[in-house]
Parts: C-alpha cells; sequence; structure tokens
C-alpha cells in the first residue's frame, strides 16, 4: 500500500496540516479503548510507554 494514501485522511480526520503528517512517527500513533489517537510532541520530547 502506498503510504501517501493516509495524507488526506488523517488530514480530514484530524485537522493536521501536511508538514504535520509527514513528520509523523509510528510511536506517536497509539490504540486507547475508545479509538485512534497521535500524541502531540515537541521537539525532543520523550513519548511515555503505552498505558
Amino acid at each position: 500500500m502506498n503510504l501517501t494514501f493516509w495524507i488526506t485522511p488523517i488530514s480530514l480526520f484530524t485537522g493536521m496540516r501536511l508538514n504535520e503528517i509527514c513528520q509523523l512517527e509510528i510511536r506517536t500513533i497509539r490504540e486507547k479503548e475508545d479509538g485512534w489517537i497521535v500524541a502531540a510532541l515537541q521537539q525532543g520530547e520523550p513519548l511515555s510507554p503505552p498505558a
């Protein structure tokens, strides 16, 4: 699957800008009990382990 497919749906459902979507890392996308979330981090900020 072409990963660029996900740019439009992510933009529509989250309101993120193109440059923000292109900078996403797999570790910032998490599944919680009621759905998927994208953790917003400052540059260099560590990500806490999933709860």
